[in-house]
């Protein structure tokens, strides 16, 4: 009998350090590092003067470091609600410099829905976001996506032995995201039919609204009390896009009704709305997917222009 408990515990001491090592060694890979575009995360900057908070639309639009006169930093995380912009917001906000302009963004997908973030996301704001910051926070999520991230890994574990390369850690400068895309104009249409029809799914449409305009205005209204002044921002998106959001008229209703409503309930909120600018909705080159994201070339030209807008409104 002593035999048989000696060799069962040293099977479990075997298993317990293959999985160890395995998790070490996962926690090390770039994928795993970078996932989500988090990477960034590890060096936040004090002092900040310029800070982009939202979804993809941040984190792919703005490439600060054309800018370097000025100490900005991007906190953008795919597949972001306004729910969670708030919690980024809250956490990082010691990092900012008193009267910092903090952009707030105006997206089409962000006005009506609210359909949850997934696991994908979820699990990135284990490793970003402190405890009382995480909705529905459990201990068994903490283990599961940040203390033993090999249990979450799923087929991602073959990155261990195949890992990205250092320069795919930065969603910016990934090969398949910092060039443009060029597919043909029935590509073109049929992917931007698509992302109208996904966008267009908000189960209830008036609560996500009023959802997400609360969100929005507790951000605001964080920024204004902690001596920081708020930017709204709409990213460009391609005509073949706009089109039919511009013929969706409940939609554009909508969007209206949130924007104004947020002028009119804080005067002095300016808008920058670049949605329909002619230098970028109609040119490929500057875009990664040939609908909604700037590649590298498109996130530094609309930077420059950003920048050079607030300047001469006298915000910069």
């Amino acid at each position: 009998m002593k035999k048989f408990f000696t060799k069962v515990s040293l099977l479990l001491l075997i298993l317990i350090s293959f999985f160890l090592i395995l998790n070490f060694a996962y926690k090390r890979t770039n994928y795993w590092k970078s996932e989500n575009d988090i990477y960034k995360f590890r060096n936040i900057p004090d002092n900040i003067e310029l800070a982009a908070i939202g979804s993809s639309h941040v984190s792919m639009h703005f490439k600060f470091d054309v800018v370097p006169e000025i100490n900005a930093f991007n906190f953008g995380v795919k597949g972001e609600l306004y729910n969670y912009d708030y919690k980024m917001l809250k956490q990082f906000s010691p990092h900012f410099k008193k009267n910092a302009l903090v952009i707030l963004m105006i997206e089409y997908p962000e006005i009506l829905q609210r359909n949850g973030n997934d696991d994908f996301s979820i699990a990135s704001y284990y490793r970003l976001l402190d405890k009382q910051n995480i909705d529905d926070y459990s201990f068994k999520n903490y283990i599961v996506f940040k203390v033993f991230p090999i249990l979450s890994a799923k087929r991602n574990i073959w990155k261990i032995f195949d890992d990205i390369k250092e320069n795919e850690m930065y969603i910016l400068t990934h090969p398949k995201m910092a060039k443009p895309s060029l597919p043909g104009d029935e590509v073109v249409k049929y992917r931007a039919e698509w992302r109208y029809n996904s966008w267009r799914q908000a189960q209830d449409e008036e609560k996500g609204f009023e959802e997400n305009f609360a969100d929005i205005s507790k951000m605001i209204d964080f920024c204004l009390e902690h001596e920081f002044r708020p930017v709204l921002v709409a990213t460009p998106l391609m005509k073949t896009l706009t089109d039919h959001f511009d013929k969706d008229e409940t939609f554009m209703n909508y969007y209206n009704r949130f924007t104004d409503g947020l002028l009119k309930k804080y005067p002095g909120l300016q808008f920058f709305n670049y949605s329909h600018d002619e230098e970028f909705q109609s040119n490929l080159l500057l875009f990664g997917d040939a609908v909604e994201h700037l590649n590298t070339t498109g996130a530094e030209k609309f930077t420059r222009k950003v920048v050079e807008d607030f300047k001469k409104n006298g915000l910069l």
